[in-house]
């Protein structure tokens, strides 16, 4: 079973690929975090499927982008329910959070818009 911290790091990993615009890369990555059931829970599940669908939308792999920020989507409002809004509020203006979030917020939408 994979542990926190490798979870973590995995995720920090996929997100430096997306940055270097190695989407393949960076899908792959998140692909193993999201199917590895650690203990990171609903928090690794969210990171992992976002980064999956930013990964697959540039890619041009509009229905696995689709598909995973479906996922991401749900496992943030699981993340939602576990922890509370006064902590969510704290979360969210984490920069690598933020990014996330506004990314997930194209998906789907023609570049430049």
């Amino acid at each position: 079973m994979p542990t926190l911290g490798g979870q973590t790091l995995a995720l920090w990993r996929a997100t430096a690929l997306l940055a270097q615009r190695q989407a393949r890369a960076c899908a792959d990555e998140a692909g193993r975090v999201a199917t590895a059931n650690g203990p990171g829970g609903a928090e690794v599940a969210w990171r992992a499927a976002a980064l999956d669908a930013l990964a697959s939308d540039q890619l041009g792999d509009t229905a696995r982008a689709a598909d995973a920020a479906a996922r991401a989507s749900s496992a943030l409002d699981r993340l939602k329910g576990h922890w509370g809004a006064e902590r969510m509020r704290a979360y969210e203006t984490r920069r690598d959070i933020a990014a996330l979030l506004a990314g997930l917020r194209t998906i789907g939408q023609p570049a430049g818009t």
